[in-house]
């Protein structure tokens, strides 16, 4: 079975075995079984990619148990579907073609300003910071959401997403009163950012207009109910949620299937308030749900193009990234001040940059830890971040952890690594990476090791709305050292200074998507760790990914 696979050997064992047990079921003969196996094994493949199907010619196939034609079968549902040139799994086939229907229902949703809403509009928009004639963007995305049910609202960092859907959520409240509002994002790490995000401009509001916003946000898995055992959520268009309005934060990230499911659990009049950034990289599963919604429903869009609280340097540098203007990136990596190419030494460099965050961590060791300390910590924490575009080779976390904890153990902080087996200590910090619904803990959820409150052993200390959680250190479901992180486990958050650390050879991961998400986590620096033709390739690399949920958009309007 091993020879047979190498055969077949574009990816991932799984496929393989797929292929092999749709092969067996199909009926089919000689060379056109051995055709329809390879397509099987490209399709898997192509779904770990991020694809939700292929482009691909089917061979002459009789009649068959495997494949439908665009359309579910009359009797069982075919695992496989043909539709037009592109191949899917049924299942995917499903989500594509009905989150286009659903989507489509909502944006037909529209009506008149409400009566009163030019006044409220007025109010929440004096025009302060604007150019003379300039376009109001944050304005126009409120107007959209009052008119319609389906509301896409992009814009890179520091444009004002939040601003703009506090202000949003205030006119709505004050021209239809109570409303049911829920507040969700992907991560549990991006909720706790919106929710904060979420406070701080709702304090601006009347105290009787702010009382009517949620303070709180969740993940979409605990919004729509997860279930441990079943990948089914508890909410869908049997049992839909009680919202008159959902917003999602960082849609970018959510993947075909759970936007889809999001979609099918909202009762007919809610309405739907997607917030990302569409330049972003997308979900780690299938799809390019945010990208696809933007440029398929144009008039459910708005794209905020003013930053307002982002450094200069780090815009233009993202917006060259984006342009791929290569050159340009490269020479403001050269010769802005808060942007830096660190060079051979940027080991070193990284180690240096760890030791305030651990010179903190040292005071509290020795006065002890309350709720005031450990929000200390967490700021110390959060003012560098290394984020990797790998996890394995010589440039991926893995190696890149190590590194951090070797020098901060040479510089006489107690950082035991590897080579104890990762022991515990004051101001390690750990990201999740398996789910612990009974705990409320989730893959990307950060904490650190602290002393315990009261004189207790260390703990483990994670943020949780204004306050913490802390945890015994037996208790963490799965969990990694992060002095350093993926760049894809990076979206969602926020620091005051990063480095991205890029491969020194050629890798598939690298895109432009990845760079341009790795430097717009910083507010204030950017270190980056690249040679000049790696970086360039990469910048020069748009993510593509097969999709058709254009086509079903296009096929419906």
């Amino acid at each position: 079975m091993e020879n047979e696979k190498q055969e077949y050997d574009t990816g991932t064992l799984s496929g393989f075995y797929l292929a092999q047990f749709l092969a067996m079921r199909s009926g089919l003969e000689g060379e056109v079984l051995e055709q329809f196996r390879l397509l099987v094994v490209r399709l898997a493949d192509a779904l770990e990619a991020g694809d939700s199907c292929i482009e691909a010619e089917l061979p002459p196939l009789p009649e068959s148990v495997c494949i439908s034609a665009g359309a579910f079968s009359s009797g069982a549902e075919a695992p496989l579907v043909y539709d037009g040139k592109r191949l899917y799994f049924h299942r995917f086939y499903r989500f594509e073609s009905r989150l286009a229907a659903q989507l489509l229902r909502l944006a037909g949703r529209r009506r008149k300003l409400p009566a009163g809403a030019g006044a409220i509009l007025e109010q929440l928009f004096d025009g302060a910071g604007l150019e003379k004639g300039e376009t109001d963007f944050q304005r126009e995305a409120v107007e959209l959401a009052l008119c319609s049910h389906l509301a896409i609202i992009s814009g890179g960092p520091g444009t004002g997403k939040t601003t703009t859907v506090v202000k949003l959520l205030a006119a709505l409240v004050q021209s239809e009163g109570e409303l049911k509002i829920a507040l969700a994002a992907p991560t549990g790490k991006a909720a706790m950012r919106l929710a904060e995000s979420v406070n701080g401009a709702r304090a601006k509001l009347a105290g009787d207009v702010a009382a009517k916003i949620p303070a709180e946000a969740s993940t979409l898995h605990r919004l729509l109910g997860s279930r441990p055992d079943s990948i089914n959520f508890r909410h869908d268009h049997t049992a839909p949620l009680a919202f008159n309005v959902v917003v999602v934060d960082e849609a970018s990230m959510v993947d075909l299937a759970l936007m889809s499911r999001l979609v099918d659990a909202l009762q007919p009049e809610t309405r739907l308030i997607l917030l990302g950034d569409r330049d972003q990289l997308s979900s780690v599963e299938s799809g390019a749900v945010l990208a696809d919604l933007l440029a398929s429903l144009p008039q459910c869009g708005v794209v905020l193009k003013r930053a307002w609280r982002y450094n200069d340097n780090i815009r233009d540098l993202a917006a060259a990234i984006n342009e791929g203007e290569t050159e340009k990136a490269w020479e403001l990596l050269k010769s802005s001040e808060n942007l830096q190419l660190p060079g051979k030494g940027w080991r070193a460099e990284l180690g240096r940059r760890s030791e305030p965050y651990m010179k903190v961590v040292g005071e509290v060791r020795q006065d002890g830890c309350d709720n005031a300390t450990a929000a200390n910590v967490f700021r110390a924490f959060r003012a560098f971040q290394i984020l990797c575009a790998t996890r394995r080779d010589s440039r991926g976390v893995e190696q890149v952890n190590a590194a951090v904890t070797r020098h901060l153990a040479a510089a006489g902080f107690y950082c035991p690594g590897e080579e104890w087996g990762e022991r515990w200590y004051a101001g390690r910090p750990v990201m999740v990476t398996a789910n612990d619904y009974s705990l409320d803990l989730f893959n990307g959820d950060i904490g650190i090791c602290l002393p315990g409150r009261d004189g207790e052993g260390e703990r483990v200390w994670f943020e949780s709305g204004a306050g913490f959680k802390v945890f015994l250190l037996n208790r963490l479901p799965g969990h990694e050292t992060v002095f350093a992180m993926t760049i894809h486990k990076s979206q969602g958050s926020e620091y005051d200074t990063v480095a991205v650390v890029l491969p020194d050879a050629e890798n598939r991961l690298l895109s432009r998507e990845l760079v341009y998400t790795g430097i717009t986590r910083a507010r204030e620096g950017v270190l980056v760790v690249a040679e000049k033709e790696s970086f360039k390739r990469a910048v020069i690399t748009p993510v593509r990914r097969q999709s058709g949920l254009r086509e079903f958009f296009s096929r419906r309007v």
